[in-house]
Parts: C-alpha cells; structure tokens; sequence
C-alpha cells in the first residue's frame, strides 16, 4: 500500500542534479493510453480481471464490534486523530485480497492492523518520539505512550491466533522493520542519494513496505508453511510493484516526483513511460514465477490466485487510485 511506503518520499532525497532529469515531452493523452496498455497487458499475463466489488459492510461492522469487544480507544490522546478515518481503507484491503480466507476474525485482524499501519504514517511526523520508542518499548512490554500505538502492540502480539506459526515471526520482524523505516525517513530527509545506491531505493521500499505480512497473510493458517514458503519473495515482489503500477496514473497526473517509478527512473535515465513499463513486466514475471513455485501445492495456488484478483480489485476500489479514468466502471462508495 503506497501510503505505507517510505519511498514515496526518496525523491526528497535526491541531488539537484539528479532531479533535473526529464522525459521526453509526449502528448499527455498519448501517455494516458501508455499507462492503461500497460495496465492491461499486465492484467491479461496475469490473468486477473479489473473489476471493484461493492463495500463490505458486514466486515465493515465486524471491525467496529471487535474494537468495541477490546475496549480500545478509537481516538489518540496525543495525535488527536480518531482510527474511525482509516478503517475503511483496512476494510477495503481486507475484503477484496483476502477474500478467500476462512475465517472472518482473520479478516477483521488484516483489516484494523492495516487501519493501524496507515495510522502510523499519518501521524510520524507530529509525534516521532514515540514512533521512535515503538520497537524498545514493545519488546519490554511498556505502554507506548499513546492509546492506538497501544492497540498496534497489542496486534503484533497477536499473528499467531490468526498465521502459521513460523510465518507469524516473519510478520513480526517486518511489522517491526515498518516502525523502524518511519524513524529512518525522517530522520534522513536531508540525505542526498548516491548515483550509485541502485539498489537503496528498493532496500528502503522493502524495509517500508510490510510486503511480508501482507504476502504471507494470503495463506490460510492451517495450510503447512512448507507448501508456500519458496514463493515469498515472488509474492513480495507483487504486494510491491502492484501497487506502485497502479498508483502511477494517479500520481504522474498530480506532477509527482516521489515515487518508485520516478526513482527507477532518475536512477537508470529512463522515461518514466519506460520505467513503468519495465517494472510491469518484472512483476508480472514474479507472479508466473510464483505460479510455478506452487503449482503441485493446489491449496497454496488457489490462495494465490485468489489474492493476485484481489489485490488488482483492492486498487479498483480506492478513488484515490484515479483508476476510473483508465477504465470505463465507477467506483464504489464507501456505504454503512
């Protein structure tokens, strides 16, 4: 999800020089239609369809039931900011890629620690030193100073009532690496960007991401971690760069430079248009390869596969996505 990632903002990071890469100029309809091919093509090689389903309201209340089961606060006393805002976008996630999952208490987990994640971005820069204290304070099980960061701790207590045990300690350490990245964006954001740390932007992609979690969440609990395990990073590689793929129309309409795509393209003195489509074709290669990973392990592939349509439809359901542009479908409202 691009607003849990930290590379959004390498841009910031960037030499003068560097940013004085362009593209070529193109005619702006000319490269609206670049992007949908791409979008397409890559929807066709990966066999997902586009498509936005209507709002989970039952999941929606199943949220709002377990937050009233705890007794958690809904508004941080610091920050001010209620989880009311964020839920929808956890709901939403939850919903169309993870659908295929058994039980619903594991949706409802993937949707409010989702909720919690974007909450944590939201606020970093007006109350860091908590963010900063996350991680110690988590580990010696010491308030956090502030009640929805207390929620989150809670939650990341909690992987193994919902994940297989082993993938449950995966998701942890990039849950934590996420907490970390907030504190290594800012305090970097001075830090000019060497024209040969080619790989730092994916590094910092990775360490923000929570692809891990969301990547091993795909699969039911009771599925051995044995059958999927080989497919991770490929799986990785999706949650990553299928968002970026998607969120590129959206953003290069709004003459943003601080994305991944930029990025891959400042780096490797590309055209953007180039840049998308290379990473387009890296990703789609990821899920064919994933694919074959999994292919003698049917309850794994089908999960898989499930979650490949779900997450393209996750994207079709955000408006923030400009997506209705692109195709001819009207997103969903957020109805309860």
């Amino acid at each position: 999800m691009s607003s849990l990632s930290m590379i959004a903002n390498l841009a910031h990071w960037l030499s003068p020089a560097q940013l004085s890469f362009k593209d070529t100029p193109e005619d702006p309809e000319k490269i609206k239609q670049h992007i949908h091919d791409v979008l397409k093509n890559f929807m066709d090689k990966c066999q997902v369809s586009f498509k936005a389903p209507e709002y989970d309201v039952e999941l929606h209340n199943a949220c709002w039931a377990e937050v009233a089961r705890r007794g958690s606060l809904l508004e941080s006393d610091k920050s001010k900011r209620s989880l009311r805002r964020f839920i929808p976008m956890g709901v939403i996630i939850a919903s169309a890629s993870y659908r295929h999952l058994p039980h619903q208490s594991t949706k409802v987990f993937i949707a409010l620690y989702t909720a919690l994640l974007i909450y944590v971005d939201d606020i970093f820069q007006y109350n860091i030193e908590d963010i900063k204290r996350f991680n110690e304070r988590f580990v010696r099980r010491e308030p956090q100073g502030d009640a929805l960061l207390d929620f989150l701790a809670q939650l990341f207590m909690e992987f193994e009532e919902h994940f297989d045990p082993f993938a449950s300690k995966i998701m942890l350490t990039a849950s934590m690496d996420f907490m970390t990245a907030q504190i290594l964006e800012y305090t970097m954001e001075e830090m000019q960007l060497s024209n040969n740390a080619s790989q730092f932007a994916t590094y910092a992609r990775n360490l923000s991401g929570v692809s891990a979690f969301y990547g091993l969440a795909v699969f039911p609990r009771e599925l051995p971690v044995q059958d999927y395990i080989q497919a991770l990073p490929e799986v990785i590689m999706y949650c990553n760069h299928v968002n970026d793929i998607f969120s590129f129309y959206k953003e290069e309409i709004a003459g943003e430079q601080v994305n991944h795509i930029s990025n891959m393209a400042k780096l490797g003195r590309i055209p953007k248009t180039e840049a998308l489509q290379r990473l387009a074709e890296e990703t789609s290669d990821a899920c064919l390869r994933s694919w074959e990973i999994l292919d003698d392990r049917p309850e794994a592939y089908n999960a898989l596969k499930a979650f490949n349509q779900g997450y393209v439809e996750f994207h079709a359901c955000c408006s923030r996505y400009k997506l209705d542009e692109l195709f001819d479908y009207t997103v969903p409202p957020i109805t309860v």
